[in-house]
Formats: structure tokens, sequence, C-alpha cells
């Protein structure tokens, strides 16, 4: 979470684009990237990995990703359709969520692997121990 809040905040700070005329909602504040798609994108795969870890096996786990994929593509589509953001801001704010979501991952990878590993050697040691 915190990546997507400093990298949605410094690109528009960078970027600084005006958001598109006439949306149907009020807003303010610069364009790229949308907010939303990140956040809903990183949330999102978030909630969906953790259901999938949760019920390992699960029968209908094709569905909750595709529901999940569909939700994230609906929240960034939903900021094209009010006319505040324009397509590539949306696709920023996907590309973003999915890069932290990456990074996360990667980072409770490592660390699960060294947490076994650790364990298997604490195991192996008292294996050698005993006559």
């Amino acid at each position: 979470m915190v990546l997507i809040y400093a990298g949605v905040h410094e690109l528009k700070d960078m970027v600084d684009r005006p958001r598109p005329e006439g949306g149907l909602v009020g807003t303010s504040g610069s364009s790229f990237p949308s907010a939303h798609a990140a956040y809903s994108t990183f949330y999102v795969w978030l909630a969906v990995t953790i259901v999938m870890r949760l019920r390992p096996g699960m029968a209908r786990g094709a569905a909750v990703v595709a529901a999940g994929i569909a939700l994230t593509a609906m929240v960034g589509l939903s900021r094209v359709y009010l006319g505040i953001h324009y397509l590539s801001d949306v696709s920023a704010g996907w590309a973003l969520g999915a890069a932290a979501f990456a990074l996360a991952a990667a980072v409770a990878l490592v660390i699960s692997t060294v947490r076994q590993n650790g364990r298997r050697a604490v195991a192996a040691g008292v294996a050698e121990d005993r006559p």
C-alpha cells in the first residue's frame, strides 16, 4: 500500500496531467495515474490470493480469479466512463498496482522460503543428533 501511495503521488506530481474536460463528477488534482485503478488492482489481487491460499484445491478457483480480474477492470473502466481519467491513466494505475503486488509477493516468497529453510535445517540438526 505504501508503494502505491508513494508511486501515485510522485507520478501525479511529476507528470501533472490535467483531467479530461466535462467529467460526470467533480474532481481535482492531476489525472495520471489513476489511484483507483492502482489500489483496486493491489487489493483485489491480494484478496484473491488470500482466498486461494485459505481454500487450496477450491473447485471454483478459476471463478474467483476471473471475478477478481473483472472487478479490477470494472473499477478502472468506471473512471474512464465517468470522464475523470483517460484510458492511459487507468492503464498506468493497473500497471502500478500489478508492480506493487508483484514486489510484495516476491518479498513474501523470499521470507517464506528463508523461514522454511531455517526450520528444515533445525529439524535436520535434531535428526542428526539422535543415535
